[in-house]
C-alpha cells in the first residue's frame, strides 16, 4: 500500500493538473488579448461596459470577455484545490503551500486586471499584471509537479548541478519574460527592424526603446544556450530520467519555436498572428521550465519524489 502522502497525492493530483492547464490557458488568452488590441475591449470591470456586464458583440470585447471568463474557471479551480489540500492534510509543505497561495494569487491578479483597465494599459501596470501571472503560472505548475512526482515514488535521483542549471535556467526565461512584457508594453517591439542583427549591429547604440528590446534578444540568447544545455545534460546523464528527458526536450522545441516566432514578429511587422504566438508560447516555456526545475529538485533532494 502507498504511504499516506503518496495516496493524498493520487487524489490532488488531477485537480491540481487541471488548474494549471487553466491557468497556462488564461495566459495564452491573455496573448490573443494582446495580440489583436482587445486589452481594452471591454471599457469597465467586472463588468463589459458602462451598466451591460456581457459585451456588446464586437470581437474585441468578446475576445476580452472570453478572458475574463477564463479567470473565473481558475478562481474556481483554485479554491477547490486549496479545499482538497486542506482536507487531505497531512501534505509536505513543498505541496500544501501552492495549492493555498494560488488563490490569493488569482484575487491579486484580477485586481491588477482592473487597474490595467482603469488606467488605459499603462506600462507598468501591465508589466505587475503580467509578473503576477507568472507568480500564479510558477505557483500552480510546482503544485501539478509536485503532486505527480509525489504519486510516481522510486525515481532516479538526479545531480544536484543538474536541478541547479535548471532552475538558472528558469530565472534567466522568467527575466526574458518580465523584459518582453515591458517591450511589448512599452511598444519597443520594433525598435529594431532586423533580426537577427539590430541596426546592422551585433551591439546597437542604446538608449530610449533600443536599451529593453537589446536586453530581451540577450537574454533569449542566454536562455536558448541555456535550455539548450539542460537537454544534453539530461540525455547523457548516468542515469536518465525519462520524464526530466522529456521535459527539456518541450522545452528546447518550444524555444526553437518562439525564437522563430519572434523572427516573425520583426519581420512581419508585428502582425496579430505572430504577437499572439509569440505570448502563448512564452507562457507555455515558463510552465515547461518551472516544472522542469520543480521536479529536478524534488529529485536531487528525495529520490522517492
Amino acid at each position: 500500500m502507498l504511504p499516506p502522502r503518496f495516496r493524498h497525492s493520487l487524489r490532488l493530483r488531477p485537480l491540481a493538473v487541471a488548474t494549471a492547464v487553466a491557468t497556462v490557458g488564461l495566459f495564452a488568452i491573455g496573448g490573443l488579448v494582446r495580440g489583436t488590441d482587445s486589452g481594452l475591449g471591454c471599457s469597465t470591470w467586472p463588468t463589459c461596459d458602462p451598466g451591460r456586464l456581457f459585451p456588446s458583440g464586437t470581437i474585441h470585447s468578446l475576445i476580452e470577455f472570453s478572458h475574463r471568463g477564463v479567470v473565473v474557471v481558475v478562481t474556481l479551480l483554485t479554491t477547490l484545490t486549496a479545499i482538497a489540500a486542506l482536507r487531505a492534510r497531512p501534505l509536505p509543505r513543498s505541496i500544501l503551500w501552492p495549492a493555498v497561495l494560488a488563490f490569493p494569487l488569482v484575487l491579486v491578479q484580477a485586481w491588477l486586471g482592473r487597474v490595467v483597465v482603469v488606467r488605459e494599459l499603462d506600462p507598468w501596470w501591465v508589466t505587475a499584471h503580467f509578473v503576477t501571472g507568472l507568480l500564479l503560472i510558477l505557483d500552480v505548475t510546482v503544485l501539478a509537479a509536485g503532486v505527480t512526482a509525489a504519486a510516481r515514488p522510486s525515481r532516479p535521483r538526479v545531480a544536484r548541478s543538474f536541478a541547479r542549471l535548471t532552475v538558472a535556467t528558469a530565472i534567466v526565461v522568467g527575466a526574458l519574460l518580465l523584459v518582453g512584457t515591458y517591450v511589448r508594453a512599452s511598444g519597443s517591439q520594433l525598435a529594431f527592424t532586423d533580426w537577427p542583427l539590430m541596426d546592422g549591429r551585433l551591439v546597437p547604440a542604446l538608449g530610449g526603446a533600443a536599451t529593453p528590446m537589446f536586453l530581451h534578444r540577450l537574454l533569449a540568447a542566454v536562455g536558448s544556450l541555456l535550455v539548450l544545455w539542460t537537454a544534453i545534460r539530461a540525455r547523457v546523464a548516468a542515469v536518465r530520467d525519462p520524464w526530466i528527458v522529456r521535459l527539456t526536450s518541450i522545452a528546447l522545441a518550444l524555444f526553437v519555436a518562439q525564437v522563430l516566432v519572434g523572427a516573425a514578429n520583426v519581420w512581419t511587422r508585428l502582425r496579430p498572428w505572430a504577437v499572439v504566438a509569440h505570448v502563448a508560447l512564452s507562457v507555455l516555456i515558463w510552465a515547461t521550465v518551472v516544472a522542469l526545475a520543480s521536479v529536478a529538485t524534488r529529485r536531487a533532494r528525495d529520490p522517492d519524489g
